[in-house]
């Protein structure tokens, strides 16, 4: 028995991400991680995809796309612009570019940031179920990293409180115990990347243009903000449609810039956010290299 512990008692060696001592901004919660085994082994696992899930391309950064303000709430149309924001989240690099109101702002940040913290770190969560009981006994966030040898490992994430009701039942105190894994929810992720997209190309062309794009977005931003819960956000044709992509690297550069993409397979703009996160320019009728805000010198 002793040896059987031993065999699973590890020393954590190196860790990589958001919050460590020697983290970077913009980084998952746990970028990579290196730990040793009783036995002396050592292993390695990073948040990094690799195979059929990498796609391979180089942007180049065009202009950057400077923080600005609104006369009015560009999501609702109502309300005055009187809540920061952060384009994209904080946790990836973002900074406060500009304002809109502050329900459009906390709707968001209700319906939409756990899901996209989710993506961003590569986590899932966990509910502990007991048979016959619906109602779960605990819920923790795990974060899902790879190690060299293509094996996943799962990490609980710093905070998750097991709780002395499944540590009993992990004792083997109880039986029945079940797990159900609860991945991000697609529709919070794309809406959130939608948002992000839409105020950085609005920022870009000097406020939001009149084109059928721009309104179709904005009917579906008006949509999740209007959702009576959580459970009632869905995505929308422009949603579903856009394309980005994680970088895997930590924030560098500015919060937000235009990307250019010169590969065959790709879209041609990007708007980089934070250096860490690269989503399709969202209004396909503009050119964003000639319908670039003007900036005084």
């Amino acid at each position: 028995m002793a040896n059987e512990e031993a065999r699973f008692r590890a020393r954590v060696r190196r860790v990589e991400g958001r919050d460590t001592r020697e983290g970077e901004r913009g980084l998952a919660k746990v970028s990579s991680i290196e730990w040793e085994h009783g036995d002396g082994t050592l292993v390695s696992a990073s948040a990094l995809p690799t195979g059929a899930d990498v796609q391979r391309g180089r942007a180049a950064i065009v202009c950057e796309i400077r923080p600005g303000e609104f006369d009015f709430c560009p999501i609702c149309y109502e309300a005055e612009a009187d809540s920061e924001e952060h384009v994209p989240p904080k946790a990836f690099g973002g900074r406060v570019v500009t304002l809109t109101c502050s329900r459009c702002n906390n709707r968001f940040g209700s319906w939409t940031e756990a899901s996209l913290q989710d993506w961003f770190d590569h986590a899932v969560r966990i509910r502990f179920l007991r048979d016959g009981v619906p109602r779960p006994i605990a819920t923790v966030r795990m974060l899902m990293l790879a190690t060299s040898a293509g094996r996943f490992a799962m990490i609980p994430d710093r905070g998750s409180d097991l709780g002395g009701e499944l540590a009993g039942c992990l004792r083997g105190e109880e039986t029945g115990l079940s797990m159900e894994f609860v991945p991000p929810a697609a529709a919070e992720i794309r809406n959130g990347m939608l948002k992000s997209a839409y105020l950085a190309a609005a920022l870009h062309v000097g406020g939001v243009p009149e084109v059928p794009s721009a309104k179709e977005i904005r009917a579906e931003l008006q949509s999740v903000v209007s959702a009576p819960r959580r459970s009632s956000v869905a995505a929308g044709p422009r949603a579903s449609a856009l394309r980005f992509y994680r970088t895997g690297a930590p924030a560098s550069g500015p919060a937000l810039a235009l990307a250019k993409v010169a590969e065959s397979g790709w879209p041609t703009h990007f708007i980089s956010l934070a250096g860490t996160i690269l989503v399709e320019w969202p209004f396909p009728e503009l050119d964003p290299e000639t319908h670039a805000r003007r900036h005084a010198s």
